[in-house]
């Protein structure tokens, strides 16, 4: 292990920034940095630092599952598939940080201590199985640890919640927009009041509303009416006192920067850095009741995030903007790093060239990663031209070239790559709200195996030695009267399936949020089906619930 090899000349190198949260506000410039969206900062474009704004710019205008594994998990689950991509990492394992020490060959990539500094102790992946972690699955791990690994684990928690923070408050005014269907920048508090009344009345249950969305929108009423009410007084007063004054209430709300931190959180941040500083002696019971606060709030964190996507993919579809914007920073961010890159680079040197890929990822990960996911095509085109054309043009290598052809297809397929990370992560870790939970994807896991004649793994054993198993009739699903079926298509196809295991073996219900084993029996409108199609999964089924 060790670290990227570095420039020749270092001093050509822009300096980078620590790895802190920074509690936001204007820089020099006047412009509002979002440093807490980030825990790494790059160096700063005309804008500010290009990492915060390209997240920013994400989860107020990609796509609801981006956004929402960026606000939960952070930037490293945009940056990591990526590294991933260039140095042959299998895609289950991008969001691990053990795959990333060093690449297949023995060179090495990004060490993991650079990884755990710029994203946290905590990658992707195992924030996403923290979240979901059953409280015996935490008792156990808790007995495991010793005090100094416990300290460092409920150190790297309350980094990421540090982080979190910004992230949350971000995604939830996007979706409090979305649920009231307005435009942030055409509206002021006045009308942002009235839209809230018509929406309560339309999802009121005493009105025949959906009662989940009528509690969202209650919560997402403090954010939008509350806050903005105690951002236009504080402007009021700072104006009495002869300072500048902020926005008028009816011009359309707060001024563009960090969202609002209420008094509690920024007490309790301070509170854990004090504590952090200070270093007590260890107390084994407060570190594990930290621990056991600290993942409860990840798992607050991860499903407040699934809700808050699901209100955004209901309201928007899967329209997103800001692709333009996150490809224009990308291509500018690219051409300096390349100037300077290709101004050290030898012809004759295709160790240094892939060096100048690892560093590429290193200083624009966050900016690639956002435009991936916003607009790959773009992206795919500005890193073929800025990048690896050039590289490939400089040194002729094969080895190189299959580099290259390795990052632009992870371009490519970023937001692809980014829906099975995330089905991955939502069904492979123990559930944190029941202790005997099953994993449903697992076809071996007796618990996970669903209603009908034969159990699938005997069925695949039988039929694996020549025998000829009877099966239902799948056709029977198309004579059900379509009033029994729950978001079946007329052909008997469930209309909102997702992706196909890579192993063939499930099947992803995107309506449902989890795995249907293939193939599947179960008791669907008093008939027994046993189905083998990519997409037979039916909601109505108890089995399957």
């Amino acid at each position: 292990r060790g670290p990227i090899p570095p420039r020749r000349d270092a001093s050509c190198r822009p300096p980078v920034a620590p790895c802190m949260p920074d509690p936001g506000g204007p820089d020099a410039s006047g412009s509002h940095v979002h440093g807490s969206l980030v825990l790494h900062k790059d160096h700063g474009d005309g804008d500010g630092l290009a990492a915060g704004a390209s997240v920013e710019l994400l989860i107020a205008q990609g796509g609801a599952a981006a956004a929402r594994a960026v606000a939960a998990l952070g930037p490293g689950a945009l940056v990591l598939p990526l590294l991933g991509g260039l140095h042959g990492v299998a895609e289950e394992r991008r969001w691990g940080y053990e795959a990333y020490p060093k690449s297949p060959e023995g060179r090495v990539a990004i060490d993991l201590a650079e990884l755990e500094e710029r994203f946290g102790l905590f990658g992707p992946g195992d924030l996403a199985a923290e979240a979901q972690r059953c409280p015996a699955a935490l008792d156990t791990r808790l007995a495991a640890l010793d005090d100094a690994a416990l300290a460092r684990e409920v150190a790297g928690l309350q980094h990421w919640r540090a982080a979190a923070g910004g992230r949350l408050r971000a995604l939830e005014r996007r979706a409090a927009w979305a649920l009231l269907g307005l435009d942030e920048a055409s509206v002021g508090a006045a009308e942002v009041r009235r839209a809230f009344k018509r929406r309560a009345l339309a999802l009121h249950p005493d009105k025949g509303g959906d009662a989940e969305r009528f509690q969202l929108l209650q919560e997402m009423k403090d954010i939008l009416v509350q806050r903005r009410g105690r951002g236009s007084q504080g402007s009021a007063r700072s104006g009495e006192d002869g300072a500048p004054g902020g926005e008028d209430e009816s011009s359309g709300g707060e001024p563009a920067g960090e969202p609002a931190e209420d008094p509690a959180s920024e007490e309790r941040r301070r509170s854990d850095a004090a504590e952090a500083e200070a270093v007590p002696a260890v107390d084994r019971e407060q570190l594990e009741r930290d621990r056991r606060k600290l993942q409860q709030e990840l798992a607050d964190v991860w499903e407040r995030c699934r809700r808050l996507a699901t209100e955004i993919k209901t309201a928007q579809g899967a329209a997103c903007g800001g692709g333009t914007q996150a490809v224009h920073r990308l291509r500018g961010l690219a051409e300096r790093i390349m100037q300077v890159e290709l101004a050290m680079l030898k012809d004759d040197d295709p160790e240094g060239a892939s060096g100048v890929l690892d560093r590429f990822l290193r200083d624009a990960g966050e900016v690639l990663g956002v435009a991936s996911v916003m607009d790959p095509v773009a992206a795919v085109s500005v890193v073929a031209m800025q990048v690896t054309g050039p590289l490939a043009a400089r040194v002729q290598s094969s080895g190189l070239q299959r580099q290259c052809a390795a990052l632009l297809e992870a371009v490519r397929r970023a937001p692809e790559i980014l829906e099975q990370q995330l089905a991955v992560a939502h069904t492979d870790a123990p559930s944190s709200t029941s202790t005997d939970r099953q994993r449903p994807e697992d076809p071996d896991d007796p618990a996970s195996q669903n209603v009908g004649t034969i159990e699938v793994s005997e069925r695949q054993q039988r039929e694996a030695g020549g025998e000829v198993v009877p099966r239902g009739d799948d056709r029977l699903a198309a004579e059900t009267d379509p009033s029994q079926r729950s978001r079946w298509e007329a052909d008997g196809v469930h209309e909102c399936a997702g992706p196909r295991r890579p192993d063939g073996s499930a099947v992803y219900c995107t309506a449902c949020d989890c795995w249907v084993p293939l193939p599947v029996s179960f008791d669907f409108g008093g008939f027994l089906l046993h189905c083998e199609v990519d997409f037979m999964h039916s909601m109505a089924a108890g089995a399957l619930s």
